[in-house]
């Protein structure tokens, strides 16, 4: 089992009086719960407000369980799909909502990079209704092809969601790879590393890559002046104060990546030292320790080292991967 307890003031839009809540959270993962966690949770309620002394709110999650989507870099086949039927997806919702829904985009969506897939996903405004699963049929209805896309809706916006943990695309040497989460000094979020590429600029040359432009404009602290030059013209001087840092991961990412994989070590970690007992009092009593119980500390010793490792080599980031060197609204981001 891996499980974590967090208390959170979280906000409760709409309600009468007071619109925050303070709310325990138990989060959990890898268990087969024997009970009902509603009881568990009323009774829990119950005793934390025996006294009157905690007047809080008990969330019971099961991560596993629950719908918490990552969004990652699109694949090129998906796109053409995706663009044969945009136009008349955006019609259908216009129709719809008319300025209930804010966003529509092909995102691969899902809680794993791995397991991700192509899904167009659909924002639209809180507190919007209506009937979701005849209408995500009617839109999957318009796609002229035998292998659909399938279509999500979140309320909201997308700057709301948390970041990406990054361990699963993460090569060992932790060298920056395509898709990697990037962004500019001084923002929480970014965008995706795009292609690595070599520019020649007279007897110049750098090694760069591409990415788009939201990803390497000015941070929101910028200067006025700052952004309006980056915005208008682009930064091409090599004194220019626009030419902004860019860093890996994005802060809002690396975050998300050490915690990912702190909750990964925690079950086997606590394996471990109940392996670790065992041979202990195996010890005292002068008794020989099974070759089966030294192979499985063997095994669990290994795992949590190369986890560790990879732990180590994240938390100094993010680390500067770049400078902008050219920029433009319409067209694309370089670094080098």
């Amino acid at each position: 089992m891996v499980g974590k307890l967090v208390v959170q003031v979280v906000d409760k839009p709409g309600y009468s009086g007071n619109c925050k809540a303070t709310v325990l959270r138990i989060m959990y993962r890898n268990i087969v719960t024997p009970l009902a966690a509603g009881p568990v949770k009323d009774e829990l309620v119950q005793l934390l407000r025996y006294d009157q002394s905690f007047d809080v709110e008990v969330d019971i999650v099961g991560i596993e369980n629950c719908f918490r989507p990552y969004l990652f870099a699109i694949s090129a086949g998906a796109v053409t799909r995706y663009e044969e039927c945009r136009f008349s997806m955006i019609a259908m919702l216009n129709s719809t909502f008319h300025e209930k829904w804010t966003t529509m985009s092909l995102y691969e969506a899902d809680s794993d990079k791995v397991r991700a897939m192509p899904t167009i996903l659909v924002t639209v405004q809180p507190y919007t209704t209506h009937n979701w699963h005849r209408l995500l049929l009617e839109l999957m209805d318009l796609q002229q092809t035998t292998h659909r896309l399938p279509v999500e809706f979140l309320p909201g916006e997308l700057c709301h969601l948390t970041g990406n943990s990054q361990f699963t695309s993460m090569r060992k040497a932790g060298y920056p790879q395509l898709g990697d989460f990037i962004t500019v000094a001084g923002e929480c979020g970014g965008g995706t590393l795009g292609l690595f590429t070599i520019l020649k600029y007279g007897d110049k040359k750098h090694t760069g890559f591409l990415t788009n432009f939201h990803v390497v404009s000015p941070a929101e602290l910028a200067k006025i002046e700052t952004k309006a030059k980056a915005y208008l013209c682009g930064s091409l001087s090599l004194d220019d104060h626009t030419r902004r840092e860019v860093i890996r991961f994005a802060p809002k990412d690396m975050e998300e990546t050490v915690i990912d994989r702190l909750g990964q070590l925690e079950e086997p970690n606590a394996e471990l030292l109940k392996l670790r007992q065992g041979k202990y009092h195996r010890e005292m009593a002068v008794d020989e320790l099974p070759h089966h119980h030294a192979s499985r500390i063997g095994r669990y010793e290994a795992f949590a080292t190369l986890h560790q490792k990879q732990i180590d080599r994240a938390m100094p980031m993010p680390i500067t991967i770049g400078k902008v060197l050219s920029l433009a609204e319409t067209r694309f981001g370089i670094t080098g």
